[in-house]
């Protein structure tokens, strides 16, 4: 598939927000994790639930866009196999 620049610098813009997502996420669920806000346990049992889905979605949507850019630069046969 070939992207032309504009579309190639939504791409990068998407994996940047995308990777920049996923490191606060983490960041935030490590600081969470080492130092709990003083908050009744089933709240904070939501909320580190809420947390590692949060995480997992992030990641999955860097891992689509990682593929989208990996077939973006993989060389297209333009010949119809018919």
């Amino acid at each position: 598939m070939e992207l032309d620049g504009e579309q190639r610098a939504m791409l990068e813009q998407a994996l940047n927000k995308a990777r920049h997502l996923v490191y606060e996420l983490e960041k935030q669920k490590a600081e969470i994790d080492a130092a709990p806000p003083g908050i009744p346990a089933e709240k904070l049992d939501e909320g580190r639930h809420a947390m590692i889905k949060a995480v997992a979605s992030a990641k999955r949507t860097l891992a689509a866009l990682e593929g989208a850019e990996r077939m973006a630069n993989t060389p297209q046969n333009d010949k119809d196999d018919d």
